[in-house]
């Protein structure tokens, strides 16, 4: 691709989200095929009004003609468009897959076509929007590569990149993967809007950390220059200021997310058994926060049955250090009874090079039951 300017702002169609600017890359979680036409064909007419090229890739249970036909209703000119080739509806396993198999390379060759070819017609940039429910287990972990990838390759490139997953195909494990890969994530259910500004976490605390060295290092350096560097100071306090709030907002984000999908996230340090609980695992345990989570803890709300399971499971993983994923019952002290499911994976400290285990607990008590 060939950079581009990128700082003009587009308008997305979809009034929660509002105008982004080009580069944008972020995905919608829906719950029904009727959610999903609606928001895609406000996405897509309001790309074919300013004058980008737009590809739709579908999936089942939405089929080209459902999309056309959606089109057509919201747009009488719409056939116009499809005259000038100013927009492609395309399968999906057309689109991601070759024999069968999902071949990240690929993919990112083709939105590189579509931008030279969109360039050179005189398109303001593309537009596009991909639909994953025909994804499988087998190619989750080679699609949630992709989805990283993509955040590089969208970088100053008049390409603005919408993904949609249906809720019901994603677990908390899965719904992390996700909003991990995108810059911000919608969600549609019942009827109701949430935006979760998410996928700029790591790279805000990381900003922060380079300001606070590069300010401290500028400090010292320029004690005997006070005077004439103080302006110079004060935009570094502000920028550091502002890192800071993007922190704040994205971990306010992150834990709305936990909220809606039910999904807590946890740290448990191995070597020195400490452990560490999103507010929303605390929500499904239904301890206080102020509460210092520990496994003795954890096994006093186990259902008495699952008792022997747990600590089983907890001295197996100890001792093998791989990844897990199990579920059990809690009992609440209403003597109500929940079914969770709980997920980790190794990870090593780099600071103090401790062992632990970074994962997600769901209340998984109302699917059960259905």
């Amino acid at each position: 691709m060939a950079p581009a300017m990128t700082s003009d702002m587009r308008k997305t169609g979809i009034d929660v989200v509002g105008d982004v600017p080009w580069g944008a890359h972020f995905c919608l979680f829906y719950e029904t095929p009727a959610d999903l036409l609606e928001t895609l064909v406000s996405y897509c007419k309001a790309g074919l009004q300013s004058h980008e090229f737009c590809l739709w890739v579908v999936a089942e249970p939405l089929t080209e003609e459902d999309a056309r036909r959606a089109l057509k209703r919201v747009m009488p000119d719409f056939y116009q468009y499809v005259v000038d080739q100013s927009i492609e509806i395309v399968p999906a396993r057309d689109w991601y897959l070759q024999d069968g198999a999902f071949d990240l390379e690929r993919v990112i060759d083709g939105w590189n076509e579509k931008l030279a070819r969109a360039s050179a017609k005189g398109y303001a940039g593309v537009r596009v929007t991909g639909d994953t429910a025909w994804l499988e287990k087998k190619d989750w972990k080679d699609f949630c590569e992709y989805e990283d990838s993509l955040n590089q390759a969208v970088v100053n490139q008049r390409l603005s990149v919408l993904c949609t997953y249906p809720l019901a195909k994603c677990g908390a494990a899965e719904i992390l993967d996700v909003v991990r890969t995108h810059q911000f994530a919608v969600t549609k259910r019942r009827g109701g809007w949430d935006v979760i500004e998410t996928a700029g976490h790591k790279q805000a605390k990381a900003e922060i950390k380079r300001l606070n060295e590069e300010l401290e290092q500028r400090v010292i350096e320029r004690t005997s220059e006070l005077t004439s560097v103080n302006s110079e100071l004060i935009k570094e306090v502000l920028q550091r200021q502002r890192a800071e709030q993007a922190l704040q907002r994205s971990e306010t984000y992150l834990a709305e997310a936990q909220r809606v999908s039910h999904a807590g996230s946890f740290g448990w340090s191995v070597s020195s058994g400490h452990i560490v609980w999103s507010d929303e695992t605390f929500r499904i345990f239904e301890f206080d926060p102020a509460v210092k989570p520990t496994v003795e803890l954890i096994m006093h709300r186990t259902h008495p049955e699952d008792r022997a399971f747990l600590q089983e499971t907890l001295d197996q993983v100890a001792r093998d250090r791989k990844a897990f994923d199990f579920e059990h019952r809690l009992l609440m002290p209403d003597g109500s009874v929940k079914s969770v499911r709980v997920v980790g994976h190794p990870s090593t400290n780099n600071e103090s090079g401790n062992f632990e285990f970074v994962g997600a607990v769901t209340d998984i008590t109302d699917r059960k039951r259905a």
